[in-house]
């Protein structure tokens, strides 16, 4: 993996297949970034509730639905996160997320190359140390 040093992320990954959440968090934790794991949508919005991220990985079907509640949440009350949707669904093909999950910026489809997920979490990064969630602790 590449060490990007940009910008540390505090990163939610939201997928309810254990084996790609711990793909995806390991990918995460050695670029650097701090990373948490929740595997349903309700799990992902009790974090959210209390804690900021600056990205968050999440899958478009969750055994408890489609992610439209997470991405609605993410829109309303974490506006200057990022998030990152993988989907194994062919939702959204000419990029009508931005209407139907406005929460969500960007969608990459499955099966998701490694390396193309570490560039868009890079850029993410870049994108978070120029428009900061929030302001630091004082």
């Amino acid at each position: 993996g590449s060490t990007s040093g940009i910008f540390m992320l505090h990163c939610l990954v939201v997928e309810d297949d254990p084996i790609l959440n711990e793909v995806i968090c390991d990918m995460l934790r050695e670029m650097g970034h701090n990373t948490t794991a929740a595997f349903t949508q309700e799990e992902a919005l009790r974090l959210l509730r209390f804690l900021k991220f600056e990205l968050v990985v999440l899958d478009y079907k969750y055994p408890d639905g489609t992610c439209e509640k997470l991405s609605d949440y993410i829109a309303c009350f974490c506006p200057n996160s990022r998030s990152i949707m993988i989907t194994g669904v062919n939702v959204f093909p000419n990029g009508e997320h931005k209407t139907m999950v406005p929460g969500i910026d960007w969608v990459m489809r499955k099966p998701v190359l490694i390396d193309d997920l570490e560039a868009l979490v890079d850029y993410a990064a870049k994108d978070a140390a120029t428009y900061p969630t929030h302001l630091p602790h004082s």
